[in-house]
């Protein structure tokens, strides 16, 4: 068995730097933390509120309603059923 051993006293600043780079980018997908799968409220502009549950992590995340429904949040800030189209999240006209 090999141990190798770095010496960094004669290692160019450049190298280091590709070093420390070589062993943090494969961590970097890792880091996304799932979000928690409870009920969470939320609340129409006209004061009804609905239970909702988050799904996906920091770097896709999607609120669906109790029955599996997905659901965005309109400019005009009330929740629409979300809809799929050419691979992106559009928010319908039929609100929640």
């Amino acid at each position: 068995m090999h141990i190798v051993s770095l010496n960094t006293e004669t290692m160019k600043p450049r190298h280091i730097l590709y070093l420390i780079l070589l062993l943090l980018i494969p961590a970097a997908p890792l880091s996304a933390i799932p979000a928690r799968n409870i009920l969470h409220t939320f609340t129409q502009p006209d004061g009804t509120t609905f239970h909702a549950r988050l799904q996906g992590d920091e770097h896709l995340h999607l609120v669906m309603d109790e029955q599996g429904h997905s659901l965005i949040r309109g400019n005009d800030g009330w929740w629409y059923y979300a809809f799929y189209q050419d691979g992106c999240t559009e928010n319908g006209t039929v609100k929640y």
